[in-house]
């Protein structure tokens, strides 16, 4: 049984066309519409630590993160919004004194929004109360969100009243204002209550500070 030999010139034209294959593949624009199933692109150092991730993150969610030389995430953008860093947001007084001796729920500070860059915030505040007094503090949004009641007892001079508050909030930026309120009433006595401006006022994602649908 002979042997079929190759015809030389189709040869020939095979590594033409392969030659042409390379040249394209090393010239052309590379990943044009190219797309991942599932999959994670890692960017690491010269000590083969992962510096950049993109596609699914370590924790399951989609996104992009920035990593330091020590692995701490410094920038983490995935499916809930921006998760690092938190934004550390201003406050101002309120019109209304901090000294409140109303039994109705009066304004003490508040913040101004004018980006909701994550779903969650964290306030912390010292509310004191006199001797026989106590009061009871909530936050309020616009929109009328408002969170649950934080209860501060008598003589109280040194607890902090901390939420850690999970509104419906969409991350978005805004034209117009959106505030975030503490208010503060007499409960009971006859005394008066002392709303402290915050000590810890952020932005967060809510997974990560243990948010709830009511901040207790």
């Amino acid at each position: 049984m002979g042997v079929t030999q190759p015809d030389p010139s189709d040869l020939g034209a095979r590594v033409s066309e392969l030659e042409r294959i390379v040249r394209d593949l090393s010239t052309g624009a590379g990943l044009r519409n190219a797309s991942m199933k599932d999959g994670t692109t890692r960017v690491t150092d010269t000590n083969n630590n992962p510096r950049v991730i993109m596609g699914v993150l370590p924790d399951g969610t989609y996104g992009f993160e920035v990593r330091d030389a020590d692995g701490r995430a410094t920038l983490k953008v995935n499916d809930v919004g921006l998760t690092e860093p938190v934004i550390n947001l201003p406050y101002r007084e309120a019109a209304n004194p901090v000294d409140v001796s109303s039994g109705s729920f009066t304004l003490a500070w508040e913040t101004s929004l004018g980006a909701i860059t994550h779903d969650s915030l964290r306030w912390a505040s010292l509310i004191a109360t006199d001797s026989g007094t106590t009061a009871e503090a909530e936050l309020r949004t616009t929109g009328g969100l408002v969170s649950g009641l934080q209860q501060v007892p008598p003589l109280n001079a040194s607890s902090r009243s901390v939420w850690s508050w999970r509104p419906p909030l969409v991350p978005e930026k805004r034209t117009d204002r959106f505030l975030v309120q503490l208010w503060v009433r007499v409960a009971a006595g006859g005394g008066s209550v002392h709303a402290y401006p915050p000590d810890v006022l952020f932005m967060a994602n809510g997974a990560d500070i243990g948010a709830t649908f009511n901040g207790l």
